[in-house]
């Protein structure tokens, strides 16, 4: 039996869920369907700390042309939108206690390469630019801050107006008030297919089919394959990766407790290392990590988690040896070839692509959802330009030259965290000089005249099938040039 809705909504992540919030502040006539297998394997949200962070992302680039700069827009209005964001759902669900848990340390140490004074020294640049409030400090003043001696911070920032939510009770609370409202039916069922027809859009799943006026892709990196079940336009949407990362939380059971987030600057193709409490502060978070790849992954691997777990003792607390680890988890970041947001309708009427957010796509949520939400009911957005519409051309940043320099930088970082140790005179150098010339190579077989972002040569980089992963890139590119 075909059941009919106003709108479908495939993807169950914080995306997903805030603009279904959206819709229905807007009009709660609304019929919608969130279509999502449950329990959410491999999900970005779920494996996220979900840092409201904005000025402790900057890096050299976030603010390297008009279009980074329009998108650190979005970031820097998120974060003004959240308290208030917060309030509203806190004051229409069960979940009274939801609430933001407020302050950022920023730490340089010198355990990775000096990519991170260059970015700390962006994020310092950027907060004076702004006005943005900010303190520096001691890291002896950071509670639950214990790490080895060689990897103290050198210097450390207090961001005030920047923080943390569990990402759990927020998507639990949003769940609540859209069961609530009898306005929204909870597919729990993988998406076999979806179609355009009339007018019309129906999306099947193994147990189910329904028809929908309007249709909102918000999976992730899982939305990739759904957009190509519209082949008529997906050759013009840049291709959506899974920048694969891991998290673990462990307890907190030394007596000083880590009560606010502490990280570093973005590092080595990632996100940085962090730290912050979760469940009060009975439980720690730590995230670090960062491979795109291809395909999404759902299990753990030996290398990173080992990596994961070294990072946390040895540059954020080492009395976090004698904890227990409660959870690991497997996040996918949905990150587009040339690293911006598809955020917007497609060419086919009713079609709604809200994806490829990458990092941030937590902390950039309440913005997507209002927007997309007015655009979706024929309102303006709070977009006022189409740079980033699902279906564009290659965003173009950097040059190849610029790319190479970024990457190779990027990728000393890493290794120095990894714990490389080089003889002493002239081998950074050397080993700066070989990555470069590998690299040459790499854009010597990839047809393109401009450059990618680094999290995308490292992937290249240590490829084990290099070959088909250029060919790959190489015709994926070749439609959006």
């Amino acid at each position: 039996m075909m059941k009919n809705y106003d709108i479908s909504i495939v993807g169950n992540g914080i995306i997903a869920y805030s603009i279904c919030y959206s819709l229905l502040e807007l009009d709660k006539s609304l019929r919608i369907a969130v279509v999502a297998k449950n329990p959410r394997r491999g999900s970005a949200t779920m494996a996220a700390g979900a840092m409201l962070n904005c000025f402790a992302e900057i890096t050299s680039l976030s603010l390297y042309n008009e279009t980074a700069k329009s998108l650190f827009d979005i970031s820097l209005t998120s974060l003004r939108m959240w308290d208030e964001w917060v309030s509203r759902i806190k004051e229409q669900s069960k979940f009274k206690d939801l609430k933001i848990n407020p302050g950022t340390f920023v730490i340089h140490n010198a355990k990775s390469g000096a990519l991170d004074s260059t970015h700390f020294d962006a994020i310092v640049e950027a907060l004076n630019s702004y006005n943005e409030p900010y303190e520096k400090v001691s890291y002896k003043e950071i509670k639950g801050y214990n790490p080895v001696a060689d990897c103290r911070a050198l210097e450390a920032i207090y961001l005030p107006n920047e923080g943390a939510i569990n990402p759990s009770e927020m998507l639990a609370a949003l769940q609540e008030i859209l069961l609530k409202s009898g306005r929204v039916d909870f597919i729990d069922d993988d998406v076999t297919s979806l179609t355009s027809k009339n007018g019309l859009f129906e999306v099947n799943t193994h147990n189910f089919n329904l028809v929908s006026k309007q249709l909102l892709i918000a999976a992730g990196s899982y939305s990739q394959k759904l957009i190509e079940n519209f082949p008529e336009i997906s050759g013009s949407i840049p291709r959506i990766l899974a920048g694969v990362g891991y998290s673990v939380i462990m307890e907190q059971t030394h007596s000083n407790k880590i009560e606010n987030v502490i990280r570093t600057p973005n590092r080595a193709g990632a996100c940085g290392l962090h730290a912050l409490p979760i469940d009060g502060s009975k439980n720690l978070y730590i995230g670090a990590t960062n491979n795109v790849a291809l395909e999404t992954e759902e299990l753990t691997k030996a290398a990173l988690s080992y990596f994961l777990l070294e990072c946390g003792l040895e540059q954020i607390n080492q009395e976090l040896h004698r904890s227990r680890i409660q959870q690991w988890n497997v996040g996918n970041r949905p990150v587009t070839l040339d690293g911006y947001p598809l955020i917007g309708q497609t060419s086919i009427p009713g079609l709604w692509i809200a994806s490829g957010t990458y990092r941030d796509g937590f902390h950039k949520s309440p913005f997507i959802a209002q927007h997309m939400a007015n655009e979706m009911l024929g309102r303006k957005g709070l977009i006022d330009h189409d740079l980033f519409k699902p279906e564009r051309k290659f965003i173009r940043g950097m040059s190849i030259e610029e790319s190479i320099q970024e990457t190779v930088d990027h990728f000393m970082s890493g290794s120095y965290e990894w714990g490389m140790k080089l003889p002493k005179i002239g081998y950074d150098q050397l080993l700066r000089n070989l990555t470069t010339e590998r690299l040459e190579k790499i854009y010597q077989e990839l047809d393109i005249d401009f450059g990618l972002n680094p999290d995308l040569m490292i992937m290249l980089y240590f490829a084990e099938d290099q070959k088909n992963m250029t060919s790959y890139l190489n015709d994926a590119l070749r439609a959006i040039a």
